[in-house]
């Protein structure tokens, strides 16, 4: 699966994020809806049915691709559909990617905004 980029580069995000005054934004866990990692024992079950968007949304990165493309093909295509659910459904939902960040103890995530 690949996910399209369109580079807003005039947006007022975009203009406001690379302001040289503008500090790096630092995701505060409580501020996030946390995704779960998906359960590799269970069929793909991810329901974001109450997913808000007023919520920023944190969705897990498998933390190695590579090493599970090679070596455990069948709990890589579970991480695949996983992330297509969720990206697909909060999509539709009018949400964006706007980071991609190690969150403290918890993994590299994807943050989706609301638009």
């Amino acid at each position: 699966d690949r996910i399209q980029v369109d580079w807003w580069l005039r947006s007022p995000r975009v203009v406001a994020a690379t302001a040289p005054e503008q500090a790096t934004h630092t995701w505060l866990l409580e501020e996030l809806r946390i995704m779960s990692a998906p359960d590799p024992g269970e069929a793909n079950t991810t329901d974001i049915s109450g997913l808000r968007t007023v919520d920023p949304l944190a969705v897990p990165i498998p933390k190695t691709v590579n090493q599970l493309r090679t070596k455990e093909p069948a709990r890589m295509l579970h991480w695949r559909y996983y992330l297509r659910a969720v990206l697909s459904t909060a999509f539709e939902r009018g949400y964006i990617l706007t980071d991609c960040v190690d969150l403290p103890s918890i993994g590299w995530h994807y943050i989706l905004s609301p638009s």
